[in-house]
């Protein structure tokens, strides 16, 4: 665990993300930076084996350079999507928008 020695009271916010994703249930499709200087990219790997279902993406980026511009990752996005969204989620939404 990474100290930011910062008093803990000052803390509104743990970001139990850990916690998040033992509770949820559903798919997860994590992605993270491997040059990210902000969050290590060793906590992506670390969140992604907190358990099954997680999907983890590493992209050669940093922090606030991710996600990289390039139809690999777009469509990774999109072929998530489409396995986990119900079709009749898509279709409504389809419905909705013509």
């Amino acid at each position: 665990s990474k100290s930011f020695w910062v008093p803990r009271f000052l803390i509104l916010d743990p970001y139990d993300t850990i916690g998040v994703l033992r509770q949820w249930k559903g798919p997860v499709l994590l992605s993270h930076g491997r040059a990210d200087k902000v969050i290590p990219f060793s906590h992506g790997e670390a969140l992604s084996k907190v358990r099954e279902g997680i999907e983890f993406q590493a992209y050669p980026c940093r922090h606030a350079w991710c996600p990289p511009k390039n139809e690999a990752y777009w469509a990774r996005i999109g072929a998530f999507l489409k396995e986990h969204v119900p079709a009749k989620g898509r279709e409504a939404k389809r419905t909705k928008e013509e």
